[in-house]
């Protein structure tokens, strides 16, 4: 009996985290001075959906990884991963996003979750006004795509 709440303890702190993770990146993008609130369902709903694509991808990582004969998942099984499964236009920031954690690892820093994530979302936005070509608003700022500014928030 003990191992079981210990297991429901363990999924409810994994679950805890999960919602702060989401409630953060939605306050970063939805500032309270944007006057737009979400709901409880609407996040909740939104943490299972990126656990859901985080496992798919993960899956289809380790599927590739196994048909190489490969026992670690490696930054080349994730991006041919999106590949395979539609997601094409991930694969620059991610691997970006790779190449920038690997640099700072090669100079003794260390790239916390933070800096990461915002490193990823810049990618990911430098990659879509690339693909626009044109200029873009963030948070209500304007990305100019030519000179790769962008707001200071990513």
């Amino acid at each position: 009996m003990n191992e079981a709440r210990e297991t429901a303890r363990l999924g409810s702190r994994r679950s805890d985290r999960r919602a702060a993770t989401v409630q953060k990146i939605l306050t970063e993008i939805l500032p309270p001075s944007s006057g737009v609130s979400t709901s409880k369902d609407f996040r909740d709903a939104l943490v299972d959906c990126c656990v859901e694509f985080i496992t798919l991808i993960a899956s289809e990582a380790n599927e590739i990884s196994e048909r190489e004969a490969k026992k670690t998942i490696a930054c080349e099984h994730v991006t041919a991963a999106l590949r395979e499964l539609g997601f094409p236009a991930y694969v620059g920031p991610v691997q970006e996003s790779a190449d920038e954690y690997k640099k700072q690892q090669a100079v003794g820093g260390i790239m916390t979750t933070r800096e990461g994530v915002r490193h990823l979302r810049c990618a990911v936005a430098r990659k879509e006004a690339e693909q626009d070509g044109a200029e873009r608003s963030q948070s209500g700022r304007a990305v100019e795509a030519t000179t790769g500014a962008f707001p200071q928030r990513y």
